[in-house]
């Protein structure tokens, strides 16, 4: 809106090619913007400032990629899953919480049944390294009256050497 031959508030869009707009204003389907409009985002180096697409899943975004979406479509919805947000349609959400929480559970599955087999290959070989040289033996002997009674041991073990 014009008054008094000023502009009020900022200045309204003109044709122009991206070499021929102002400092801080970006080049978009060949107007010259102040703002990037939604589903584009502001590129710029020394030389121009272009408008380039948001990734197609983003309505608006700081960037290219599908990782780079700072709001969704309104049939989709905003996901921060294994350190990336992302938009995800919502007929597919429920299967992407399903694949996210199948993830968990195989690793604490694994993890459970790693620490299972370590435990028993550790039992093993304690038992191995306790039994590997010395046999539990009783001696058996008759007495005068031909009745076969048992000895004990006092500590129940006898090494292979005696």
């Amino acid at each position: 809106m014009k008054r008094n031959g000023k502009w009020k508030g900022r200045e309204p869009n003109y044709v122009c090619n991206f070499s021929e707009c102002k400092l801080n204003w970006y080049y978009h389907d060949g107007i010259c913007v102040y703002k990037c409009p939604r589903g584009t985002y502001g590129v710029s180096d020394e030389s121009k400032a272009v408008c380039s697409s948001c990734h197609y899943s983003c309505l608006t975004c700081s960037g290219p990629s599908n990782t780079e979406c700072t709001s969704c479509h309104e049939d989709a919805e905003f996901s921060s899953s294994l350190d990336e947000s992302v938009c995800i349609p919502r007929d597919l959400s429920w299967t992407m919480h399903s694949t996210l929480w199948f993830y968990w559970m195989t690793i604490l599955f694994s993890t459970s049944v790693l620490l299972f087999i370590v435990i028993i290959v550790y039992v093993g070989v304690k038992w191995y390294l306790k039994n590997r040289n010395s046999y539990r033996y009783s001696k058996v002997s008759s007495s005068s009256n031909g009745e076969a009674h048992k000895d004990s041991l006092q500590n129940g073990y006898v090494s292979d050497s005696e």
